[in-house]
């Protein structure tokens, strides 16, 4: 027996098609009772893939600025570690929607040691400086 509707296969016992749920007796039924796979759908729906994730441009900012005040750290060090340690810190608050998180982490260490390296070379500097004066 064949679905008047679709032409899908049909058994004898079927009280409506299984592809698009048109009963024998002409209508339309509104849900069919059959449990074909509605589980993994479901799971495979709900699911978001890491590759939909969009890109972490906040936190990859905050990673290459926090490179920028440890290379730097002898002139600008410390403005550019501010900025990526806000970034980084920024992106870290928003993670969990981000594809990729470890340059976060990265980012605040690394705008904290540049900082903390411009502080150093200054106590050590700025007094010599200020003796040759």
């Amino acid at each position: 027996m064949f679905c008047e509707k679709c032409g899908n296969e049909m058994s004898e016992t079927a009280a409506f098609c299984s592809k698009c749920g048109w009963s024998k007796a002409g209508t339309k039924v509104s849900e069919p009772t059959s449990n074909v796979n509605r589980t993994s759908v479901s799971q495979n729906h709900n699911s978001v893939s890491s590759d939909d994730r969009p890109q972490n441009v906040m936190g990859i900012a905050g990673f290459v600025l926090g490179i920028l005040s440890v290379i730097f750290f002898w002139s600008y060090g410390f403005l550019i570690g501010i900025v990526g340690l806000v970034l980084s810190l920024i992106a870290n608050k928003k993670k969990d929607m981000y594809k990729e998180t470890r340059l976060i982490k990265v980012g605040i260490i690394l705008s904290i040691i540049g900082m903390a390296a411009t502080c150093i070379f200054t106590a050590i500097l700025a007094p010599s400086m200020l003796k040759a004066m």
